[in-house]
C-alpha cells in the first residue's frame, strides 16, 4: 500500500495461483483473530468498568490508560501479523 501510494513504478502485486496457500493464510488469519479477540474484549470490559465505577479508583486515568494500551497493543499485533501473512 505504501508503494502504491508513493507511486512506485516497479511495484508488482504477486498473487499465488495455488488455492491451498490462500486457504492456509485464511485459516491462520482467522485463528489469529479468534486468539486476540478475547484480549481486546477483556480490555474493553475493563474500560467500561472503570467508566461506570469512578468512585472505586483514586485516579481514574491511570487504569483507563492501562486498559487502552492493552487494546492498542493487541490491535497492533493483529495488524502486524496480518501484514506478515499477506506479504
Amino acid at each position: 500500500m505504501v508503494a502504491i501510494l508513493n507511486d512506485h513504478q516497479d511495484y508488482n502485486v504477486y498473487i499465488t495461483k495455488y488455492f491451498s496457500v490462500v486457504l492456509v493464510k485464511f485459516i491462520c488469519s482467522s485463528a489469529l483473530h479468534l486468539w486476540l479477540y478475547p484480549h481486546v474484549s477483556r480490555s474493553m470490559d475493563w474500560m467500561k468498568y472503570i467508566n461506570n465505577h469512578p468512585d472505586l479508583f483514586d485516579k481514574q486515568f491511570i487504569p483507563l490508560l492501562v486498559a487502552f494500551n492493552q487494546i492498542m497493543i493487541n490491535i497492533a499485533a493483529e495488524i502486524l501479523n496480518l501484514y506478515m501473512l499477506l506479504y
